[in-house]
């Protein structure tokens, strides 16, 4: 496998003109066999109390982590001591929990901002496709530095 989880993949100029055009993912586990994972340098346009479900929550930033289930909010943090109902990813990150525990702990100065990151959809690949599309240069793979997510 040339990829391992937790590594960083940036777009190569010859996916200039696709979705992922200078896009940078952080692929997070395998699923049906393939990688997925979210790009995580792609800010969406709305923020997160621009949903209807939390629009009395903090104006945080969402990323736009990919193109298939882009109706669904994804949690990536560093704190499951505190944010419950997640699964560990890789290193010190975590996938999931409740985000109205995490407004409930952020407004009592438990957690900051930077402690995660909201991602609308997600990234997937098929068995071996992302291999292939490493392999023909679309993507250069770097390892993720643990201080990738306090960093936007």
């Amino acid at each position: 496998m040339l990829y391992k989880i937790g590594d960083l993949l940036h777009a190569t100029s010859l996916l200039n003109g696709s979705i992922f055009e200078k896009c940078t993912l952080v692929i997070c586990g395998e699923k049906d066999g393939g990688p997925w994972g979210f790009v995580s340098n792609q800010i969406h346009s709305r923020c997160l109390n621009e949903l209807i479900e939390f629009q009395n929550a903090p104006n945080w930033k969402l990323f736009q982590g990919g193109p298939m289930a882009t109706d669904q909010l994804f949690i990536i943090h560093t704190k499951p001591n505190l944010i419950h109902e997640s699964e560990h990813l890789f290193n010190e990150y975590y996938l999931g929990g409740n985000l109205h525990h995490i407004i409930q702990l952020y407004h009592n100065n438990q957690i900051l901002e930077s402690d995660f990151r909201l991602f609308l959809g997600y990234c997937g690949w098929d068995a071996a496709q992302l291999e292939h599309e490493i392999l023909e240069g679309s993507w250069e793979i770097q390892k993720l530095e643990s201080s990738y997510y306090s960093e936007t």
